[in-house]
């Protein structure tokens, strides 16, 4: 779920098949598909520790994403001729919190949805100037979704890393 100036995710886990080996699909705008094996294990504790790797998860994410945010804003990837980072006030006002069933990635600076999704503004209120077009440079987007001039993150190997450190 993405919204203007907010973007986030929620994992919502579906057990697909069941005992010896438990299939995982987290359903985030896209599949992620996990496959654990639970030799041994006892099935009426997977609901609780399911959820213990979905949050300790989702806490890898938090404190892994600022920093995939951050490199693709200091991206010269965009081609715009102007930079994303001028002040550096946009790229200090991001906040990224986890919780069990997800992350919220929020940037405080009142200027981000315009940079992210670009429009037109009026420079320093001043009607006199006219308008001037700010095109969009969607980092957010481009990392959590992929298919902009910088990579997606890698929400995969870290459900699969946190799965596995749950479940071994």
């Amino acid at each position: 779920m993405a919204t203007r100036g907010i973007a986030g995710f929620q994992f919502v886990p579906k057990v697909l098949t069941d005992k010896p080996e438990i299939k995982v699909r987290a359903n985030l705008g896209f599949g992620i598909d996990a496959k654990v094996k639970l030799t041994g294990y006892k099935a009426s504790d997977f609901g609780r520790d399911l959820n213990r790797a979905m949050k300790n998860a989702n806490q890898l994410i938090a404190n892994r994403i600022g920093e995939a945010l951050d490199d693709a804003m200091e991206s010269s990837a965009w081609g715009t001729g102007k930079n994303i980072i001028d002040t550096g006030k946009l790229k200090d006002s991001l906040a990224v919190t986890a919780t069990a069933s997800g992350i919220t990635i929020k940037y405080a600076a009142p200027y981000a949805a315009i940079v992210h999704y670009g429009g037109y503004i009026v420079p320093y209120g001043n009607p006199n100037l006219g308008k001037v077009y700010i095109p969009g440079r969607p980092w957010v987007d481009s990392v959590l979704r992929g298919g902009g001039p910088v990579p997606a993150f890698d929400f995969e190997s870290v459900y699969r890393e946190a799965i596995q450190a749950v479940f071994g």
